[in-house]
Formats: C-alpha cells, structure tokens, sequence
C-alpha cells in the first residue's frame, strides 16, 4: 500500500510536469505567432507606403503691357517773399571777463547731467 501510494504521488508529478510544459509551449508558440504576425504587418505597412510626389509649376505670369502712368507736371508757381519792416539792430553783448561767469557751458562738466545739481561736488574736468 505504501508503494502504490509513492507510485501514485509519483505518477501525478510527471503528470503535472508534463502539463505545465505543454502550457508553457503553448503560450510560447503564441507570443511567436503574435511577433511573426507583427512583424508581417509591418512589413506590409512598410511596403505600401509612398512617399508623396511634390512637383511645381510656376504661377507668375508677367504683365503684357507695363502698367506705369508718368506722372502729369505743372508749371511752378513762384511767389516772392514778403519784405517785412527792418527788425531793431541787436544790443551788443559785453565780453566775457575771463573765467567761468555762469554765461555758457562749463567745459568738462561737474558730473551732473540732469536735474538739480545743487548736492553734487564740483570734480574739476575728468580726463578722457
């Protein structure tokens, strides 16, 4: 009795084996019908593309006839200007008694381009 029940537990192994590998084949077999049918589709993909076809036809004509009208010219009408009353003769100024008196720019500059310079320092003449 006892061998007979090793024998059994003997006999349902390989059969288990025996159909854990003909399940493994059959899955194995198809994950290979499923990468050749792939590999036909795009296979086929491949083949039946086209690349499209460009061509190119010019779509300027030129004019037949020029289409420029030359301006139409006048004869020009000159006025003579107006002669107004002679103007007071100008005041002469006096010259400048040397120095910087406040009459003009300061050459060289103090450092101040824009509004009140009141609290900027007096540089002197900055070398270029």
């Amino acid at each position: 009795a006892a061998l007979d029940k090793a024998m059994d537990a003997v006999n349902q192994s390989v059969h288990a084996k025996q159909e854990e590998d003909r399940k493994a084949a059959q899955e194995q077999a198809q994950r290979e019908a499923e990468a050749q049918a792939a590999a036909q589709a795009a296979e086929r993909a491949q083949q039946a593309y086209t690349a499209p076809q460009q061509s190119y036809a010019p779509a300027y004509t030129a004019p037949a006839t020029p289409q420029y009208t030359a301006p139409q010219q006048t004869t020009p009408q000159y006025t003579a200007p107006q002669q107004a009353a002679p103007a007071a003769p100008a005041t002469p100024v006096a010259p400048s008694t040397g120095g910087n008196s406040g009459g003009g720019p300061i050459s060289g500059g103090h450092g101040c381009n824009e509004g009140s310079c009141a609290g900027v320092p007096d540089l002197g003449v900055i070398p270029r």
